[in-house]
């Protein structure tokens, strides 16, 4: 058990709560519970450890205590519980030209028990792309941020230790200088706000499919966060093998965050053209005694891994090398979700183009 692990216990620090109480006095008046709480409080003796002051917990308990007066926040507030991830169609600010720093969605639950919230890359860089409302994007943000502290503590609150999410960042299709040139700013900009505010909200950062030359985008980027914060990304070097993703979150998780790349609605058929070092991942959803078939047009060749994930298991994704046309069928033993994945990974120079059909019938 590493520290992040023994950090998701509940609330123990007796001592230090007591006298941070002291310090901060009637600071804590009138502030509701995911506020001023113990649960609350050891959140900032956990983050910021040693570091912490009581001037840096007292700026972030003034900051809440002022948005929350807003109406469309305790709208908002109200409508978040522990048995139901936050819904981001309670958010008036997301719409078109404000998604640039709210992209992260919640996706579902890990098998650890900690909730799940995951961005595609190509969904920043269009908003990054996009004239933004730069007023409007700001609103969505704050409100989307103060709506997932709640959410984990009334998740802390039932599960009896201090939850916390997973951050998912799925980097497939989006190439380096894309990033360095656009996500860098988008993303430091937001996350120095927010970390003044709302402490030990992220369990882990995975950031999957990872592009070579990542760590030039971790280094930018932690410009922004603390030691602790840098110590829990995980990489995961492209293409990240379906094993690893299933290993860690819930089928249907898996699900909506393959859902969330652009070549990966739940489609019966897609034709792409990769790149070369590309790949794209399909997933669909298939139920218990079910077939599904599927076909694969290519005009050279590409490699195809596929894997089918429950709740109980977490197979070793099955890797083929498809030559023209290739096919495959599997019936379900149980509920669960397929995943494929296109693969051009190993070919620097020549683009495929690729053509997929899939059907899933009942028996």
């Amino acid at each position: 058990m590493d520290e992040l692990e023994r950090d998701l216990r509940w609330v123990d620090e007796t001592d230090e709560l007591a006298k941070l109480k002291v310090e901060l006095g009637s600071d804590l008046d009138d502030l509701p519970s995911d506020i001023s709480s113990d649960l609350a409080l050891a959140r900032f003796l956990r983050g910021k450890k040693a570091a912490l002051t009581p001037d840096f917990v007292r700026s972030a308990l003034q900051y809440r205590r002022e948005i929350i007066q807003l109406q469309d926040v305790a709208q908002y507030r109200a409508t978040i519980s522990a048995d139901t991830l936050p819904n981001r169609a309670n958010n008036p600010y997301i719409d078109e030209g404000a998604e640039g720093r709210t992209a992260l969605e919640w996706r579902g639950w890990a098998k650890d028990g900690m909730p799940v919230r995951s961005v595609s890359v190509r969904a920043l860089l269009n908003a990054a792309r996009s004239k933004s409302n730069e007023e409007k994007a700001l609103k969505a943000s704050d409100l989307e941020e103060e709506a997932a502290m709640l959410f984990l503590h009334k998740c802390s609150e039932k599960q009896q230790k201090m939850v916390k999410s997973w951050v998912v960042i799925d980097f497939c299709g989006a190439s380096t200088t894309e990033l360095l040139t656009s996500i860098v700013p988008l993303v430091t900009k937001s996350a120095s706000k927010h970390s003044d505010h709302y402490v030990e909200t992220t369990y882990r950062i995975l950031l999957l499919n990872a592009p070579t030359m990542i760590s030039a985008l971790v280094s930018a980027v932690s410009v922004a966060l603390s030691a602790r914060q840098r110590s829990k990304i995980i990489i995961c070097p492209a293409p990240t093998p379906l094993h690893d993703v299933a290993a860690r979150f819930e089928p249907d998780t898996v699900l909506q965050m393959l859902c969330a790349l652009e070549a990966s609605n739940p489609i019966d058929s897609m034709s792409s053209t990769l790149a070369p070092g590309q790949h794209e991942f399909i997933a669909r959803r298939v139920p218990k005694g079910h077939l599904l078939k599927w076909s694969i047009e290519v005009d050279t060749d590409v490699m195809v891994s596929h894997a089918f994930l429950t709740a109980e298991s977490t197979p070793q994704a099955t890797e083929i090398r498809i030559e023209e046309h290739g096919t495959g069928k599997f019936e379900a033993p149980e509920d669960g979700v397929w995943c494929l994945c296109l693969n051009n990974y190993e070919s620097w120079q020549q683009t495929k183009q690729v053509d997929l059909n899939i059907a899933v019938i009942e028996m």
